[in-house]
């Protein structure tokens, strides 16, 4: 067993941190005390880690206590860590309790990653948090090529045990993001209101899709934006309510590169069977190049 010290000094000569690191016959710690001093040199806060490693030496977990100056627990974290022979995957668990964990009560929350590997290379995590019911919190996933960028990203929130929102961000192989969507979910777990969004290949937004599921769950109305990816500005944009799939209202608009409106028009459907009728209001001159006839 080994004992090491440290010792940190500001500019102006004040003890910053002491470190304790405590090692076995392996060289492995086992126990690091971290201590923080304030400026008047008065201990700030303490951090004890409490490290297990197995027979052949691999790291196996750690016991992560956070305390004030005075030496009184905090919060307690208990990391477990386990790894398949052959390294494709592995998992991480940490249970967080407040103060030293050891008194009825104090269990927090719990938070598990498992991360998959191929030939070397992180593939997949995955990451879950746990109430003290047992009940999910929150949950997120990543994806990665075999080169190790990741490609896909999708966080989900929950409220008492229900899906509440859930994000996800896909990227190409440079890195840029390509597609965004986001939903929120009610108290039941319906669907509520979404979002999608595209963009490019240097990440400009093209479209955009937002979805109203409060008047029917089933059949959302949905509005969309079409953006220029050059200028920035609105080129279209389209209204429209699609029970099983009918459209009952549409609005399209036409824009130039300063942002102002050169045309608009509403697309009325009176019925599943009906004709539509077009309308078209000019804001400038420029617009009448585009103008459409009505329709009736």
């Amino acid at each position: 067993m080994t004992t090491i010290l440290f010792d940190i000094f500001a500019a102006n000569g004040n003890l910053v941190l002491k470190e304790e690191v405590v090692k076995d016959a392996n060289g492995n710690p086992t126990s690091v005390r971290s201590t923080h001093y304030d400026e008047q040199g008065n201990a700030d806060g303490i951090t004890d880690r409490d490290i297990t490693w197995d027979a052949q030496g691999k790291y196996t977990g750690q016991t992560v206590t956070r305390r004030d100056g005075r030496g009184n627990a905090k919060e307690t974290r208990v990391i477990e860590f386990e790894q398949d022979p052959g390294g494709r995957s592995e998992r991480e668990k940490t249970t967080t309790y407040r103060g030293d964990g050891t008194q009825p009560g104090d269990f927090v929350e719990s938070e598990e990653t498992v991360r998959h590997y191929e030939k070397g290379r992180l593939r997949r995590r995955s990451t879950t948090r746990l109430s003290k019911s047992g009940d999910p919190l929150e949950a997120e996933e990543e994806e990665y090529d075999a080169t190790g960028r990741l490609l896909r990203r999708t966080r989900t929130g929950f409220t008492n045990g229900r899906k509440r929102s859930f994000v996800s961000d896909t990227y190409d192989r440079n890195g840029t993001l390509r597609r965004h969507d986001k939903m929120q979910y009610d108290e039941q777990g319906r669907p509520v209101c979404g979002v999608e969004e595209e963009y490019d290949e240097q990440g400009r937004l093209l479209r955009r899709i937002y979805s109203d599921y409060e008047d029917d769950p089933r059949h959302p109305r949905t509005y969309v934006e079409e953006l220029d990816a050059t200028w920035g500005f609105l080129r279209s944009r389209r209204l429209c309510r699609s029970p099983q799939g009918e459209p009952l209202f549409a609005m399209e608009l036409a824009g130039a590169p300063g942002g102002d409106v050169l045309s608009s028009g509403e697309l009325c459907f009176q019925s599943a069977k009906g004709r539509p009728t077009w309308t078209v209001r000019v804001t400038s001159r420029e617009a009448r190049r585009v103008q459409r006839p009505k329709r009736r």
